[in-house]
């Protein structure tokens, strides 16, 4: 008799063994103890920060053995990777179906919603941030700052709070003296959504407490619950965003994209690209439309200086402001019905997993069909 099961491979809690040891300790007690329960086939998931911290050969090596373990063990083994574990130097003995989890937390997330419609008569732009600590973050938005162009938009910028995050954001604006960084940090600290405060506070707890951070303080924070969401009205009250991308912990490997980029697909929303020119590419691979037409330099997610690519954006935002295009609508739509098509997509991959791995739906619906990432982060006593 078959019988499927999902195991969660992405294994992080609060221990001090490190990643690495925990992966090869806890992932093939988990598989053996699936064989004691009859189980025949296995889907493990890595949709979040995947397996780390392996590099190539440790990889390797590590994905021989599970081969190995499971032909003794009689188990099929199939592996669902989410964001960016392409695993394209190694050779992985396993069948690997890439799962863009965001996707469908996003999805999840707004498919109860009354979406905004594309409003080119709006004259904001949206530019949502995040760890500060990058130049298409902190960098990008001292430009548009310098230029007067955050007075027509919304946007949220989160000071840096870890001493070394502070170090790399005071370097990377060197242009401004003591006085008139302050003034500028001060000046854009932002927040559209307070469910991030609860996860802030917990930082900066844990920073000026000495203490460890403890990862099951921040998912079961209404953030982690629901990462994917921020209310449709601030899509309704601009014209269309920045997306501010930015690289994984595999710097070779940039297929994928995070919440922000569905976020803003599923709420209508054109947008220029502030990110790696091979997550660009990605996106287009996937077949959305990119919008560079529209653009006053129409190649600029191709400029290989990053100062310069962001200079780029900064007057593609500019020109954008100043000169609505009501043949956007078109493109918006055709993104908005592309992104159903890939949700069908994974729906036909929940049917085979059910029917043909034999995975109880209700695991299906938990793992995969959630619009969170507190369940990814395993409690210590699972």
């Amino acid at each position: 008799m078959k019988k499927g099961k999902i195991l969660n491979f992405e294994i992080l809690w609060d221990t001090n063994e490190g990643l690495l040891s925990l992966a090869e300790k806890y992932i093939p007690l988990d598989i053996k103890k699936a064989s004691e329960e009859g189980c025949t086939h296995i889907a493990g998931i890595m949709l979040n920060e995947g397996l780390l911290p392996f590099d190539d050969i440790e990889l390797q090596d590590f994905f021989n053995k599970l081969k190995l373990q499971t032909e003794e063990l009689g188990i099929t083994l199939i592996l669902l990777s989410s964001l960016g574990e392409k695993f394209k130097n190694i050779s992985v003995p396993f069948e690997v179906c890439y799962f863009p989890y965001h996707a469908r937390f996003v999805f999840n997330s707004y498919k109860n919603e009354a979406l905004p419609y594309y409003d080119d008569s709006r004259n904001k732009f949206l530019f949502l941030g995040g760890a500060a600590t990058r130049s298409n973050r902190i960098g990008l938005l001292s430009k548009l700052y310098d230029k007067g162009l955050l007075e027509n938009a919304e946007w949220s910028f989160f000071k840096p709070s870890y001493e070394e995050d502070i170090k790399w954001c005071r370097k990377h604006l060197e242009r401004y003296d003591d006085a008139q960084y302050e003034e500028f940090v001060n000046n854009v600290e932002r927040n559209i959504d307070e469910r991030y405060d609860e996860v802030k506070m917990l930082i900066k707890d844990a920073q000026e407490t000495s203490k460890d951070m403890d990862w099951h303080d921040i998912v079961h924070t209404k953030f982690y619950k629901k990462p994917g969401y921020l209310t449709p009205r601030v899509f309704e009250d601009t014209r269309f965003s920045i997306l501010s991308e930015g690289p994984n912990f595999w710097t070779d490997d940039y297929d994928f994209v995070t919440e922000k980029t569905w976020r803003t697909i599923i709420n209508k929303h054109p947008f220029i690209f502030a990110g790696p020119t091979q997550q660009f590419d990605y996106i287009k691979s996937l077949g959305f439309k990119t919008f560079e037409e529209y653009m006053l330099i129409p190649n600029y997610a191709y400029i290989e200086n990053e100062n310069e690519r962001m200079d780029a954006v900064v007057k593609n935002v500019e020109h954008l402001q100043q000169t609505p295009n009501k043949n956007i609508i078109y493109d918006v739509e055709y993104n908005f019905d592309n992104y159903l098509d890939i949700i069908e997509k994974q729906n036909r991959l929940f049917y085979r997993l059910e029917h043909e791995l034999h995975i109880p739906r209700k695991e299906i619906d938990h793992y995969l069909d959630n619009e969170g990432l507190d369940h990814l982060i395993r409690e210590k006593d699972e």
